[in-house]
């Protein structure tokens, strides 16, 4: 049986840069252990600023440095886990299923960056791509601008 070198490639391409793997899990982690069916834009997001050294992460350091705010993923992080633990108590899930998966819009997000970026030499996608996605959402932006704004 002889196996084209294109299917091969396309079989063996990474799409997923380590980083947005490790935050992936760190969503799907904090909705486990929270007893969500699934995992939303603040799962997402949570799981990004949770990696230390990722791009996102350097990024809103980046942004906030010359504001004199300290620890700003530290800040956000800890205001999802109050918005998530809140949520959950305002909604009740079923536990039916052993995991969680993605909500719809999540799921358009990754969707529509793993179908931009195979067209790119690349092609992988980073947790900058996705952070990037998640602050065209408008709630989650201002949201963020301001729990920055409170450490002022």
């Amino acid at each position: 049986m002889v196996v084209s070198n294109k299917k091969t490639n396309i079989i063996n391409k990474k799409l997923l840069s380590l980083q947005l793997k490790k935050a992936i899990f760190y969503a799907f982690y904090e909705a486990k252990k929270h007893g969500s069916e699934i995992v939303d834009s603040q799962y997402l997001l949570y799981g990004l600023l949770k990696i230390d050294n990722s791009l996102a992460n350097r990024l809103i350091k980046s942004i906030v440095k010359n504001k004199g705010i300290v620890n700003p993923t530290d800040k956000l992080l800890q205001q999802l886990k109050v918005n998530i633990k809140n949520k959950n108590k305002r909604v009740v899930f079923s536990t039916n299923r052993p995991f969680p998966s993605f909500s719809r819009p999540v799921r358009k997000l990754l969707f529509v960056l793993l179908k931009t970026n195979t067209n790119e030499k690349n092609g992988i996608v980073t947790t900058l791509h996705v952070l990037k996605y998640l602050l065209r959402n408008k709630n989650i932006s201002v949201w963020i601008n301001d729990i920055l704004k409170e450490g002022l």
